[in-house]
């Protein structure tokens, strides 16, 4: 089954697991290869929710049928990628639209209809901090949808995430929202000091990120290349360059494992989706350590940092300050009867903040911007199964309750316009030289403000955007009139990158830029592999596949051959001008031969 796992699609496995023709032991099987499959790669989790939340809507009552114990089988053993994708309203609008009268309900057989219900309990009860499937489920028993719970003793175990943080986030932005409906000068300073906290917090939660992220891709490329170097090494004798490189790669590698582990337990803690990823550069570098030791039982690690080391090290354990960073325990120790004024007393940042009572813009953008990112933004909204009269009973009930956080998400959005523009040091302090006290003052500017607009000019820097993802093609891309930069010029090889004028939909932050390989040589060209990787911090680097590894014999009759690969660049801030890339060329023109360098381009 193993060997038919690899070679099939993951849309193969979802068919025949919810083939209502299959015999039941085969079925079960495939659902075998169909977990098995959303497991090892990243992307399934998300394809194979989408397919099988139509197919849950199947004239076919067994293929529904059947697709319910599939989805059920991949909740249980598939982890918690799956559980983050079913717990979206765009799987759950499916359950709702098969239950409910008003969409399949009267067509679906009672023996599905028990089956899903009894599903969408269970995830409710076992996954509480997923709190969708309780909305959802509530939402069917108001509409008589459920008349009553099942009955069932089988609940999923599992162990929801840590929610110390989320539950401060949640305190932070209710007593925020108190403060500003306050008409105290005194409350409005607390909440300019509750903001640059909460500013602060996510400044440091987004750089463990990236620094996550950057040490992991590092850590694979660094990986990749020295197991090329070793292939290399057992068809043909080192230089002693090689071997420096060899060893430096090996050092950085050794020192990278303790992070790696510690990132796993991290992801691990918190269910991240990305534990698989790190588990799995983590396995491929400690293959790549032991290789290396084979190969050299003699090397010895020195206690003086390679260069290499340097370049590709960051440091964050300063924010954009330079102030250290540091952790505050009191806050989170205290309960929720503290004052307004002393629960921002500890910390002396805060304090040293003008309190003149103005609220800074950029701070509350990101502040307001942080506590409402909690719902996926992929995601679609609930469908609604009431009656029109009901559902404008609904809207009008919950208008006082909306309406005390609009000041809140007016503000905010007011503020996106500006955000990671270059005026907005310019504008933070031109709003602290007004010293406006007043809260009448903030929503003034408030009430002209055109919501629709405001969203569509909020920026998408690549602080979630994994170039993995992204599928981008040499008939897409428009090579802009911009000098090409020569990379190498070696043994015949001459390697040269073009820069694009467009990028990938929907990435405008992302460079691209084109590298093309050509050959003078007179005797063919084969086994061709390149491989670059960015050593500058903070940048995200993708090289695609080529699609040919030979380049012909060089003829000056005829027309030249080449071999063009895309190469994405994702610097994750707005101040980097210039990005260092390493790259390794492993190539056979009658013997084995490789070249490796540097290059540096300019932003």
């Amino acid at each position: 089954m193993d060997g038919i796992t690899e070679r099939k699609p993951l849309e193969y496995w979802i068919t025949r697991a919810t083939d209502p023709f299959v015999a039941e032991e085969d079925r079960i099987k495939y659902v075998d290869a169909l977990c098995e499959r959303i497991i090892e790669e990243a992307e399934s989790p998300q394809i194979a929710m989408r397919i099988l939340g139509h197919k849950l809507l199947s004239p076919e009552q067994a293929e529904a049928m059947n697709t319910l114990k599939a989805i059920d089988m991949c909740v249980r053993r598939c982890g918690a990628r799956v559980h983050n994708e079913i717990a979206k309203f765009r799987f759950l609008n499916q359950i709702v639209r098969l239950l409910s009268p008003k969409y399949n309900g009267e067509v679906t057989s009672a023996e599905v209809k028990a089956q899903a219900i009894e599903m969408l309990f269970v995830w409710q009860k076992s996954m509480r901090h997923l709190t969708k499937f309780k909305q959802v489920y509530d939402m069917l028993k108001e509409q008589k949808v459920i008349l009553e719970d099942p009955e069932v003793s089988d609940l999923i175990r599992i162990t929801p995430p840590c929610r110390l943080a989320t539950f401060e986030d949640e305190e932070k932005a209710n007593l925020l929202s108190q403060l500003l409906k306050s008409n105290n000068p005194e409350d409005l300073q607390a909440a300019n000091r509750l903001i640059k906290s909460m500013v602060r917090s996510e400044e440091q939660k987004m750089e463990r990120l990236h620094k996550r992220i950057d040490d992991v891709e590092k850590a694979k490329n660094n990986c990749r290349v020295l197991n090329e170097i070793l292939a290399y090494c057992n068809t043909e004798p080192m230089s002693e360059r090689e071997s420096e490189l060899a060893a430096e790669l090996y050092t950085i590698l050794v020192e990278m494992r303790p992070s790696l582990f510690r990132y796993a337990g991290e992801a691990a803690e918190y269910d991240d989706a990305a534990l698989a990823d790190i588990l799995a550069v983590n396995d491929a570098v400690n293959k790549t350590v032991q290789q290396y030791k084979n190969l050299f039982p003699d090397h010895k690690l020195s206690a003086k940092t390679s260069p290499a080391k340097e370049l590709v090290s960051v440091d964050y354990s300063r924010n954009r300050n330079g102030s250290s960073l540091s952790t505050s325990k009191a806050a989170s120790s205290r309960g929720s009867h503290v004052s307004i004024v002393d629960l921002l007393c500890n910390d002396p940042e805060a304090n040293a903040v003008d309190t003149t009572g103005v609220i800074d813009r950029d701070a509350l953008r990101a502040a307001s911007n942080a506590n409402r990112g909690s719902s996926p933004s992929d995601d679609v909204a609930l469908i609604c199964i009431s009656s029109s009269n009901e559902q404008d009973g609904r809207e009008q009930h919950h208008t006082e309750n909306d309406s005390s956080s609009s000041a809140l998400d007016d503000l905010s959005l007011l503020l996106d316009q500006s955000v990671f523009s270059s005026d907005a040091a310019k504008k933070e302090s031109t709003a602290k030289d007004g010293h406006s006290n007043s809260k009448d003052d903030i929503h003034s500017s408030v009430h002209p403000l055109d919501h629709n607009s405001s969203k569509m000019m909020r920026p998408n820097r690549g602080a979630r955007l994994s170039l993995s993802s992204i599928s981008f093609s040499l008939e897409q891309v428009q090579i802009a009139a911009r000098p090409p930069l020569l990379i190498f010029d070696e043994n015949f090889i001459r390697g040269m990158l073009y820069f694009s004028q467009n990028s990938p939909p929907g990435t405008r932050c992302i460079t691209t830029t084109v590298i093309t390989m050509s050959s003078t040589n007179t005797i063919p060209v084969t086994n061709i592999k390149l491989s670059v990787s960015a050593k500058t911090p903070n940048v995200q680097s993708r090289l695609f596949d080529a699609e040919s590894d030979v380049l012909p014999a060089f003829s000056p009759t005829s027309a030249q051959s080449t071999i063009s690969q895309i190469l994405l660049i994702l610097p994750f801030s707005d101040c980097i001008e210039m990005v260092e890339f390493d790259f390794v060329l492993l190539f056979s023109a009658s013997s084995p031969k490789m070249i490796s360098g540097s290059f540096s381009l300019h932003m």
